[in-house]
């Protein structure tokens, strides 16, 4: 999007939204609304966690990775840096497996976030993961203990069989995440009122125990309820189109909510999409199955730079059309992206909460590097690759009183998450800039210097004649100039100074071919093409225009 076009909408952006915005009272830590909504989503006890199910269990019988000194430990790192909230992924079938371990350490999270000074958003059912936990109640009449163990079981079987196909995993990383209730049982059963009694009697006890924790002794730590995370993956995962999609949602909103608001009629609700329109589709459906939508819009971002901004400004948009402000509540890939600063100010700039993954580095999300990025590192071809996301490392720390300690893995992120927190001042970005000149007009009228400012790293593609013919090109193949040559693809490095720390500037010189006569040509930069790891898709790009007068 261009510079004047994007200003413009944010200058209708902050009018509308300054009119709109909802107060979230004054208990707990200061949000005003839910553009101050500064925080992250985490992995409970993130440096020992290796699923979504065990990390909310003990060690002994059920084989938990749960640590009340960690959780302590981790959470006072996040409040130190300035962030007033926390997206915590409760778990269904941690509840199923022991009831009263889940809920003892639920309550122990939360007093840590109440000490530390956090809100906590609380996601309740989660599509993204492996399907498979839902079979024992789908296939068997099981209940009680044996239940309850054949779950722990195919939970355990799977981490047994991760370790087993990835021998050369190094020791304490790896793991998996679990759907729930499960992707096949939601789309076989629809309707939660038609799930098998069993079921709905687990699901009903899940819903009520988590609420009437959060109404009773936590009602000035609780922020919000995430619904579902990312409902959207039952259009890739189970190929159900998007009425069936916003419609399984909402009826699944539309139940928990039935259960929570009789215990806490006050709790205000979202739903974390990976598309902020599809979001907006649950929305409308939930307010007509239940009288009610969505508290605010949330939706999940793992674009770059310059693509990250034009997606914020597009939800902004819509959830001021719906009349409903908007969080971004996942986002920041720093193997890919590497410019937090730059997706930190585009939230500021748009006036969209956030809530990164993640502020500390997870140890579950590894692959390795050749399926990740097609590539093949032939001096070590077993390299794994972490899902790249943490400001902050866990490191093993025999001197710590709990093992751990956590080391700061970008010093300028570390600064930017802080400013970005607290807003003690506005981080200092720069859009990018092409400028496009004849540097010798009456010595060489063909040779021309092109000049682009922006995030140090990302790449940029340069287009000098009818540019808008070539925007179809995927990023990193060579584009033509008139003549056939090319200026192909180029990373913004360091190599001339610029006045903010994270912005780089590139230039560069070029002969435009005799046949282009004096007058004018249009110049673009794209900036941004890099590749969306977890979709495989192209991701956004921005594109800067200038226009090259001839003499």
């Amino acid at each position: 999007m261009h510079r004047r076009a994007a200003l413009m909408w944010l200058a209708l952006l902050v009018s509308a939204l300054a009119t709109g915005a909802q107060s979230l009272g004054t208990t707990g830590t200061p949000i005003g609304n839910w553009r101050d909504v500064r925080g992250t989503n985490y992995v409970v006890a993130t440096a020992t966690a290796r699923n979504n199910v065990q990390m909310w269990l003990d060690p002994g019988p059920n084989h938990g990775t749960f640590d009340a000194a960690v959780v302590d430990q981790e959470l006072g790192l996040l409040a130190a840096h300035g962030l007033n909230s926390v997206r915590v992924f409760g778990s269904f079938f941690a509840h199923v497996v022991d009831p009263a371990q889940y809920l003892a350490n639920l309550r122990t999270v939360l007093a840590a976030c109440r000490t530390h000074g956090l809100r906590v958003t609380f996601v309740l059912w989660d599509v993204f993961g492996l399907d498979g936990l839902d079979v024992p109640v789908l296939t068997s009449n099981l209940h009680g203990a044996p239940l309850r163990a054949r779950i722990l079981r195919i939970v355990n079987d799977e981490m047994t069989r991760l370790c087993q196909n990835h021998p050369d995993l190094p020791a304490g990383w790896g793991g998996t995440w679990f759907a729930s209730p499960g992707n096949r049982f939601l789309v076989s059963g629809e309707d939660p009122q038609t799930w098998p009694p069993v079921f709905r009697e687990l699901a009903d006890a899940y819903l009520e125990s988590v609420a009437r924790l959060f109404a009773g002794d936590f009602s000035d730590t609780f922020l919000s309820y995430d619904f579902v995370n990312e409902p959207d993956n039952l259009l890739y995962l189970r190929w159900v189109n998007p009425a069936t999609m916003a419609h399984i949602s909402a009826l699944l909103s539309a139940y928990s909510l039935d259960r929570i608001t009789p215990m806490q009629p006050e709790a205000r609700f979202t739903i974390g999409t990976g598309n902020a329109f599809l979001g907006i589709v649950i929305h409308r459906r939930l307010r007509g199955l239940a009288h009610r939508g969505l508290d605010y819009l949330s939706y999940h971002d793992y674009l770059s730079g310059g693509g990250f901004l034009e997606r914020a400004l597009h939800a902004a948009t819509l959830g001021t059309l719906e009349q409903r402000e908007m969080v971004c509540s996942e986002f920041f890939m720093a193997a890919r992206q590497g410019h937090l600063p730059i997706l930190l100010a585009s939230l500021d700039r748009v006036g969209v909460g956030g809530q990164l993954w993640s502020a500390i580095e997870d140890r579950i999300f590894v692959v390795r590097y050749d399926q990740a990025l097609g590539r093949r590192f032939l001096g070590n071809p077993t390299c794994w690759w972490v899902r790249d996301t943490g400001v902050f490392r866990p490191v093993t720390d025999p001197n710590s009183p709990t093992g751990w300690r956590y080391d700061v893995k970008n010093a300028v992120f570390a600064r930017a998450l802080r400013i970005w927190a607290v807003q003690e001042t506005p981080l200092a970005t720069s859009w990018p800039r092409l400028a496009a000149t004849c540097p010798l007009p009456n010595v060489d009228p063909r040779l021309v210097k092109l000049t682009v400012e922006g995030p140090v790293g990302l790449p940029v593609t340069l287009l000098v004649g009818n540019a808008s013919t070539h925007l179809t090109y995927f990023p990193g193949f060579p584009v033509p100039l008139l003549d056939g040559t090319t200026l192909g693809r180029i990373p913004i490095g360091r190599t001339e100074p610029t006045s903010t720390p994270h912005v780089g500037r590139i230039s560069l010189t070029t002969r435009l071919p005799a046949t282009v006569l004096a007058g004018t040509l249009p110049v673009q930069a794209i900036l941004g093409s890099d590749y969306d790891l977890l979709r495989w898709e192209t991701a956004s790009q921005t594109v800067v225009t200038d226009v090259l007068r001839l003499p």
